[in-house]
């Protein structure tokens, strides 16, 4: 997880980079911004999600993996959010 600062009303572009997944796919989601599109499952790769904030304030950004297989393993990196 990590803490990001968003103000609502504006756009926003999250880059991440899944360097490794296995036996799922990644996920993320914030505590407090629900994004109009809602995220979905990455493969390993580069991703990048454009979304209009709702909150203001200091949010938290959770990587998670989508189902949680027993055994899965996830590795994210490069992560960025930019107004």
């Amino acid at each position: 997880t990590t803490n990001v600062s968003t103000e609502a009303g504006k756009t926003y572009l999250l880059s991440f980079e899944v360097v490794s997944v296995s036996g799922d796919t990644a996920n993320f989601y914030f505590s407090n911004n629900y994004p109009a599109q809602a995220p979905g499952q990455y493969a390993t790769g580069t991703h990048t999600f454009a979304f209009e904030a709702n909150y203001t304030g200091v949010d938290t950004l959770t990587f998670d993996l989508f189902v949680w297989n027993d055994g899965s393993t996830m590795t994210i990196d490069n992560v960025s959010l930019k107004e």
